[in-house]
């Protein structure tokens, strides 16, 4: 064995819990304050904040910022008191009574707001938090649509597609029922390619549109409809993403082998998806015969075949420890950066070669086929826990790879 197991795993671990205090939305906003000021000097403005990093995003602001603005709004799975902010509550992952009746009384709002600019921050999450499903559809058909999508294991670009269509709001919608004249959009993203126009189907950047599958519209029974949009000047950036927080991961673990990077590789099924990693993990190997740690990112799509408890994290590390051989040595979790996995109330799950000792196959399998692997961690006991994190970037795995055991 060329690596020690436990010293792994525990570096492993460290590293993640570590790094999720570092990139902290709090901490990277307050790197904006020049920006922010130069944005809104000598002007009337408004701050609006939604997502899962909605909270921490604002209290990372200058708080003259905060109490000079005319109206301040928060929107977030997870309200709590932020001076100088009227919080909403919206719900995720599918939206329900919270985001619907949150939605409606933050679009008037802005719709009576006559600010002259807006300081928009946006994180993942928003998609399912801030909605207002236009007058031809119901809100119970928009729900079971989405809930069709979420769960069928669709790709990202076709649901925000669709989203896009049943949406009065998202993909630079509000551009058309606000009166901002300059908007300052600075995003935290969560979704492959970092495309601002996708972070939370973007509700003020008519940016680049993915046309819905014809086959899939015609299933759900709709109808693609042409956007115009109000004249608005718009700066954009992207404060923190995966390819960032990845690197950074990689970067700071404390462990004596190459550091390889695999990038934006966490794309598609996840049952594919863990194949490809596999191939890359072994042929890298094979090049150097030398062990070595890695990182990636992005977002996997999985369907949901159970009622267990589980995400997509807790699923594909279930399936590398199912597809790895017991000569194979490894170390590998792969966790949500939000420190929330689907329903599995776990941010991931640390899987190694040791544990092909401890269960077969076809207990794996068992776990997996009733989306149960959160409690498949558990039961291990390699979960890992670290409560709502306050950021979303993606996905992202961070492992050990030392081939073949002699």
């Amino acid at each position: 064995m060329s690596g020690n197991m436990k010293e792994i795993n525990e570096k492993i671990r460290d590293v993640v819990l570590r790094v999720m205090k570092i990139e902290s939305p709090e901490i990277i906003m307050k790197n904006q304050s020049e920006r922010i000021r130069t944005f809104i000097s000598h002007s009337s403005y408004s701050i609006f904040s939604v997502g899962k990093a909605s909270i921490p995003m604002v209290k990372g602001l200058d708080r003259s910022v905060i109490k000079n603005s005319n109206l301040s709004i928060c929107l977030t799975p997870s309200p709590e008191n932020v001076d100088g902010f009227m919080v909403f509550k919206g719900n995720h992952p599918f939206p329900e009574n919270d985001t619907f009746n949150s939605s409606e009384a933050i679009f008037n709002l802005i719709g009576k707001d006559n600010s002259e600019k807006l300081i928009f921050l946006l994180s993942g999450g928003s998609s399912s938090l801030f909605e207002k499903v236009v007058p031809w559809v119901s809100i119970d058909r928009y729900m079971e649509i989405m809930h069709i999508l979420v769960t069928g294991g669709y790709p990202i670009e076709q649901i925000n597609s669709i989203r896009c269509i049943l949406s009065d709001v998202k993909c630079g919608k509000m551009l058309n029922h606000s009166n901002y004249g300059e908007v300052l959009i600075l995003a935290i993203s969560d979704v492959p390619g970092d495309d601002i126009s996708v972070i939370g189907s973007n509700p003020f950047y008519p940016g680049k549109r993915f046309d819905p599958d014809k086959e899939l519209m015609a299933k759900l029974g709709i109808e693609k409809h042409n956007i115009t949009y109000r004249e608005c000047r718009i700066e954009s950036d992207i404060i923190l993403a995966g390819k960032k927080y990845a690197g950074d991961m990689l970067n700071s673990i404390e462990l004596p082998y190459e550091k390889i990077f695999l990038g934006n590789i966490l794309d598609g099924d996840v049952n594919i998806c863990s194949d490809r990693l596999l191939d890359l993990l072994r042929n890298q190997y094979k090049k150097t015969g030398k062990p070595f740690v890695f990182s990636a990112y992005g977002e996997t799509t999985s369907r949901v075949t159970g009622d267990g408890k589980g995400g997509r994290n807790c699923y594909l590390s279930s399936l590398i420890l199912k597809k790895t051989e017991k000569s194979e040595e490894f170390s590998f979790v792969s966790f949500a950066t939000d420190g929330q996995d689907g329903n599995s109330g776990l941010a991931g799950f640390l899987v190694d070669s040791t544990l092909k000792e401890r269960i077969d196959n076809d207990e794996i399998e068992r776990y997996i086929q009733n989306s149960d692997t959160g409690n498949l961690a558990i039961k291990l006991k390699r979960d890992i826990n670290t409560g709502p994190s306050g950021n979303n970037v993606s996905d992202v795995v961070i492992g050990y790879y030392g081939g073949k055991l002699q």
